[in-house]
């Protein structure tokens, strides 16, 4: 079975992020603010978890506009571990 855990990315630390997500296989990120995916791509990696699904559907710009950017940037956050 899956098992649905949230948590909160802005208030809480990298290693109250890492404790949260210790044990966990798979992460799939459903947030739309995707500087904050990079904070929980991180923690991820750190806390083991071996499979993680960003979110690439949510936009972040002004008025709905997508920022090709953003995406870049976490992308490449998740591939190389920045």
């Amino acid at each position: 079975g899956a098992e649905v855990r949230s948590v909160d990315l802005a208030g809480s630390s990298h290693t109250q992020l890492v404790e949260e997500l210790r044990g966990v296989d798979i992460v799939v990120s459903t947030i739309s603010e995707l500087h904050l995916q990079k904070t929980l791509a991180k923690a991820a990696k750190d806390a083991g978890v071996t499979r993680f699904a960003p979110s690439d559907f949510s936009p972040t710009g002004k008025r709905g506009s997508l920022r090709l950017h953003d995406i870049v940037s976490a992308r490449s956050a998740l591939r190389y571990g920045s």
